[in-house]
């Protein structure tokens, strides 16, 4: 499971740096096209969601993520509603997918206004 997590924490450094996003999009599209999946609404919006979260945990040390914070990672991936396996699926396909990066950005977009209007009793 620490690979997993591991790989939960690149993933997350990926998902909020697009620079770095598009050079590996080119290396994991291979993987991507291998095992093809639809995420609904709700995944990407966990997913999004708990990539600050993770982000959070592993801190700004660069280094590898201590058994300590591997173990807080899966526990915040798994409270958000999804399961590590799922969670490294959508980090990858997010990785190789701009239309995918895209809609996770309209979903999230239309959850912040969404409780944006909540919030002043619309």
């Amino acid at each position: 499971m620490n690979l997993k997590i591991l790989a939960a924490a690149s993933a997350a450094a990926l998902f909020v740096a697009p620079a770095a996003m598009a050079q590996d999009a080119a290396e994991a599209a291979p993987a991507a096209a291998e095992a093809p999946a639809a995420f609904t609404d709700a995944e990407l919006v966990a997913f999004a969601t708990v990539i600050g979260e993770l982000r959070q945990i592993a801190g700004d040390s660069g280094q590898a993520p201590t058994a300590e914070q591997q173990a807080e990672m899966a526990a915040a991936i798994q409270n958000a509603g999804l399961e590590i396996q799922r969670f490294n699926e959508i980090s990858v396909a997010v990785s190789a997918d701009t239309a995918l990066q895209a809609r996770i950005g309209e979903l999230m977009e239309a959850q912040a206004s969404t409780g944006a209007t909540a919030a002043s009793g619309e």
